[in-house]
């Protein structure tokens, strides 16, 4: 097995996660994380990857006709994705 497998560190983890009730949620979380990284290091760019990234998923889920930018909602997806991304950010 990889030393990569708990690619992000534990303290930086465990004060994201905190609010996630779960272990679905927790392991949908994890293994996000672990794919989201291993595509950031593939790349040349590892934080424009991550970037990108945010952009693609912010932009779909407002093209989706769900939820819009003055939405509750919306407003929550984005602080979640914010969030994640600075996570990956700091671990890539």
């Amino acid at each position: 097995m990889s030393a990569q497998i708990l690619a992000f560190d534990t303290a930086a983890n465990n004060n994201y996660t905190k609010d996630q009730g779960n272990a679905e949620g927790l392991f949908g979380e994890y293994m996000l994380m672990e794919l989201v990284l291993e595509v950031a290091r593939s790349s040349q760019d590892p934080q424009g990857r991550l970037a990108e990234l945010f952009d693609r998923i912010t932009t779909r889920a407002r093209r989706g006709g769900v939820v819009t930018d003055k939405n509750t909602t919306m407003m929550q997806f984005r602080k979640h994705a914010e969030s994640f991304f600075v996570l990956a950010g700091k671990n890539v």
